[in-house]
């Protein structure tokens, strides 16, 4: 009897140390609570994680991959705990292959800087599609220094898709991807994805780099539409869209016009995309660069008032270098909170 029970102790001790590394592991549905540890989810039952704290959260383990996540993440921070890495991107704090639903609502991302300076991890992915509408709600959430903060994969002809409210915020002079990307994405006529009301602040002595954005449709995306957002030191734009409508309204970019990078505020490659009211606060540079790159403007974009399609089709305000101070982007921060406080930003009324 004897020998049983400490065999009974190793068994739970070993159990205990197994559960400490491999993290915790769900596999029903229900509400989990203050989880401290990586979270691996593998049940497509409704899973909410409520103020946790995780350096990742997963149906990925190993080659093995769980069923499509049915899962809200709220008032949770997910932070790697690994800050002393090369850094480029080596994971993803949250990374789902697959889902059948995704809520996020008032989360915090840390995916920090490496000891080369490059970001360790990315915040938010979502890959690899599911048949028919799969809600996907990012709100009211703050990514810091993440490469890339949100990217959704993979999720054609889907109208249930919305990233509204959230802040980017990127501290160091790397980045590796776009910020808000939606890659081989779309919604549907009527119903496209929303990209709205979200703020991209890009360390201004680092404020551009190459081949990456601050929202990027990319791909085979279509049906976007990117509305009343505030991008700093970094552009937005649609890529190799198949020419369907991705529509690019009512945004504010400031940036700088270098040769880091592609250099331009606004830019919508070849396709069907169109730039509507948007304002662009641009300084010139010895580089070059563009407050607008509207490529194909006859296949869709408005026309630029000069002619020219590489000029732009909307407002532009050329500001000397004095002007763009860290106290300015501080002002326009500020103000975009209080318009969220005030109920400037609108977004769908069944958000949590």
């Amino acid at each position: 009897m004897k020998k049983l029970y400490i065999a009974l102790l190793i068994f739970g001790i070993l159990l205990i140390i197994v559960g400490q590394c491999c993290g915790f592991t769900i596999t029903s549905g229900g509400l989990y609570t203050g989880i401290n540890e990586e979270i691996y989810i593998f049940t497509s039952q409704p899973v909410t994680l409520q103020s946790c704290n995780s350096p990742k959260v997963t149906n990925v383990s190993g080659t093995s991959y769980g069923p499509p996540v049915n899962v809200t993440l709220r008032d949770s921070r997910f932070i790697t705990q690994s800050p002393s890495n090369t850094g480029d991107n080596q994971f993803d704090l949250v990374y789902f292959e697959g889902a059948a639903s995704v809520i996020v609502w008032n989360c915090y991302f840390n995916g920090q800087v490496g000891n080369a300076g490059g970001l360790c991890a990315g915040g938010l992915v979502i890959w690899g599609g599911h048949p028919g509408s799969v809600p996907i709600t990012i709100a009211a959430s703050v990514f810091l220094d993440c490469s890339p903060a949100i990217q959704i994969s993979g999720y054609q002809s889907d109208p249930a898709i919305g990233i509204y409210g959230n802040q980017v915020l990127q501290t160091t002079a790397y980045q590796h991807n776009d910020e808000i990307s939606l890659f081989e994405s779309s919604g549907v006529l009527g119903f496209p994805i929303m990209v709205q009301n979200n703020l991209i602040n890009w360390n201004p002595d680092a404020p551009q780099v190459k081949n990456a954005g601050g929202i990027v449709p990319d791909l085979g995306s279509s049906y976007i539409h990117v509305v009343g957002n505030v991008s700093l030191n970094q552009g937005i734009g649609a890529y190799y869209d198949d020419g369907n409508t991705d529509i690019f309204e009512d945004n504010l970019v400031i940036g700088l016009g270098d040769s880091k990078a592609y250099s331009y505020g606004i830019a919508i490659w070849p396709g069907g995309g169109h730039a509507i009211n948007n304002t662009v606060l641009w300084v010139p540079q010895a580089g070059g660069g563009q407050p607008f790159y509207l490529g194909n403007a006859g296949g869709g974009n408005n026309p630029a008032p000069t002619g020219n399609d590489n000029v732009g089709d909307t407002g532009q305000v050329l500001l000397a270098n004095s002007l763009l101070t860290r106290a300015f982007e501080v002002d326009l921060y500020n103000q975009w909170l209080t318009d969220q406080e005030l109920g400037g930003a609108t977004y769908p009324s069944e958000l949590p």
